[in-house]
């Protein structure tokens, strides 16, 4: 299993995405195309989960470029929506 490797991770606090590489699923591809192949898949590739509104979890791979996804449009409507933060002062 995933969570089992001790290769630098910590395997014994549970996250969302350590939960979803835990399922039947993942093992049963682990299964069919084997560790060296999957611990590939991991740690090279980008791989997204999608999510009940639509949008996609980031499991595995680099962060998006700031802004991908999104439309010009959507930064108008988020500025309206939400009013600036200030970060907390020391």
């Amino acid at each position: 299993r995933v969570a089992e490797d001790r290769g630098g991770h910590c395997p014994n606090y549970a996250s969302t995405t350590v939960n979803l590489l835990n399922t039947p699923g993942w093992e049963l591809l682990r299964s069919r195309i084997g560790s060296a192949a999957m611990v590939n898949l991991l740690t090279t590739g980008s791989l997204l989960s999608p999510l009940p509104n639509g949008s996609y979890l980031q499991l595995t791979g680099p962060l998006p470029p700031v802004g991908f996804g999104r439309s010009s449009a959507d930064d108008g409507k988020r500025a309206e929506a939400e009013p600036a933060r200030r970060p907390p002062q020391p």
